[in-house]
C-alpha cells in the first residue's frame, strides 16, 4: 500500500538495508523472556515494524516515516498505532487543509484517495473508517466539542458532501448493511445537517429489499434528525412506509420503525395508534396474523388507547383471545411472556371491562 501508484509498483527493499535508514534505531517486539506461543511474524513484517517502533522511540514525523507507516498498513491495516502515526505526521508536515470552492488541496487529495482505496479493499474495518472521518473533520474544520465547521462556503461543502456520500453508497452497494458505512453516512449527513434525498435513498434500498433491516434503521434516524413531528408528518411517513409494511408483515423491523414513529406524536398518538390498529385488523384474522411483531404491536396499541380512555369491549375480548392464542399456537417458546402480558392487560383493564366482555362472549 502506498500513497501512489509509482511507489506501490516499487519491489519492497528491507529497511535495514536501505542507506536513508541507517540512522533510526530499530526496535524488535519484546515478547518477554519465554513466550508461551512465539508469533511467526515474516522477515518483511519484522522489519517494517522493527523500524515503527525505533521511529515511535524518537517522535520522528517526516515524509519518510509517512512512507512508513503505508508498508505497515499493507502488512496490517487494523494497527490502531500506526493509523495514529500516520495521522500525526500528517498532521506535521502540513498536509490537511481547508477544503475550498476548487476542492481538496493536491496533496490532501492523495491522503483522501489512498484512504479511499483502503476502504474498498477493507470495507469493515474501524481503523479505515476512523481515518476518513478525521480527513473529513481536518478538510471542514469541524469541532466535535461544538459541532460547528470552519469552512462556510456552501459551494466547497457541497464537493465533499456529495463525495462522501458517494462512497458510503458505492462500499453500501456491496453489502447494504455494511454498519461502518453507515455509522459514517449518519455522521456526514448529521455534521453537515443536509437530509434531503436520503429518504429517497432509503426507499430505493427497501425496494430492492424490504428486510435490510439497517435501511429501517437509517429511515429512523433520517426522520427524527428533521426534527418535523406534526401529525401531517408523522401520518405521511405512515403512510409511505405500510406500503413496504405490508410486504414483509412477520419482519421486525418495519413494526419496530412504526412503534418509534408513534412515540414520537404528542396529542395525535392516540388517533395514529387507531390507524395502525385499523390497518393491522385485516390481516389479524388471516393466515398472516402469525406475525409475532405485528400482533405484538396491535395489542400495545390496543392496551395504550384503553388506558387513554378508549373503551371497546371487543377489542378487549380480542385482546384476550389473542393473547390464548399466542401462548398455546403462535409463540409457545414465549409463552410464559405473553401470559406475563395477558396478566397486565386484563389487570389494567378487566374491571371495567370484563362485566362487557362477558356479555360479549354470551351474546357471540
Amino acid at each position: 500500500m502506498s500513497t501512489s501508484d509509482d511507489e506501490s509498483t516499487t519491489p519492497h527493499v528491507f529497511y535495514k538495508d536501505r542507506p536513508e535508514w541507517q540512522d533510526v534505531q530499530p526496535i524488535p517486539s519484546d515478547e518477554g523472556p519465554s513466550p508461551v506461543v512465539a508469533i511467526d511474524y515474516s522477515e518483511q513484517f519484522a522489519d517494517v515494524y522493527n523500524y515503527i517502533r525505533g521511529v515511535i522511540n524518537t517522535g520522528e514525523l517526516s515524509r519518510r516515516v509517512l512512507s512508513l507507516t503505508c508498508d505497515a498498513i499493507g502488512l496490517n491495516a487494523a494497527n490502531y498505532t500506526v493509523w495514529q502515526l500516520r495521522r500525526d505526521v500528517l498532521e506535521a508536515i502540513g498536509v490537511p487543509k481547508l477544503i475550498d470552492e476548487s476542492g481538496l488541496d493536491k496533496e490532501f487529495e492523495k491522503e483522501f484517495t489512498f484512504c479511499e482505496k483502503m476502504i474498498e479493499n477493507i470495507q469493515k474495518n474501524y481503523q479505515v473508517w476512523h481515518h476518513q472521518k478525521a480527513l473529513v473533520s481536518w478538510a471542514v474544520g469541524y469541532d466535535e466539542s461544538t459541532k460547528t465547521m470552519q469552512v462556510k462556503n456552501p459551494e466547497a461543502l457541497d464537493i465533499l458532501f456529495k463525495r462522501e456520500l458517494q462512497l458510503t453508497k458505492d462500499i453500501l452497494s456491496y453489502d447494504a448493511k455494511n454498519y461502518h458505512a453507515w455509522q459514517h453516512r449518519q455522521w456526514i449527513l448529521s455534521i453537515f445537517k443536509d437530509y434531503s434525498g436520503e429518504l429517497e435513498y432509503v426507499n430505493q434500498l427497501l425496494t430492492d429489499d424490504v428486510r435490510n433491516n439497517s435501511a429501517w434503521n437509517q429511515r429512523y434516524f433520517v426522520f427524527t434528525s428533521m426534527q418535523d413531528f406534526s401529525q401531517e408528518s408523522l401520518t405521511e411517513e405512515l403512510n409511505a412506509v405500510w406500503e413496504f409494511v405490508k410486504v414483509a408483515l412477520c419482519n421486525e423491523s418495519p413494526w419496530s420503525y412504526l412503534r418509534g414513529l408513534i412515540r414520537l406524536a404528542g396529542d395525535c398518538r392516540p388517533t395514529l395508534q387507531k390507524e395502525v390498529v385499523a390497518r393491522c385488523k385485516p390481516f389479524v384474522s388471516k393466515k398472516e396474523g402469525t406475525s409475532v411483531p405485528m400482533l405484538g404491536l396491535y395489542i400495545e396499541f390496543i392496551d395504550d388507547l384503553l388506558r387513554n380512555g378508549e373503551p371497546d369491549p371487543e377489542e378487549f375480548a380480542e385482546v384476550v383471545c389473542l393473547l390464548e392464542h399466542m401462548i398455546k399456537t403462535i409463540d409457545p417458546i414465549r409463552a410464559k411472556y405473553w401470559d406475563y402480558i395477558m396478566t397486565k392487560f386484563v389487570n389494567a383493564h378487566g374491571d371495567s371491562e370484563l362485566d362487557k366482555f362477558t356479555k360479549v362472549e354470551i351474546n357471540a
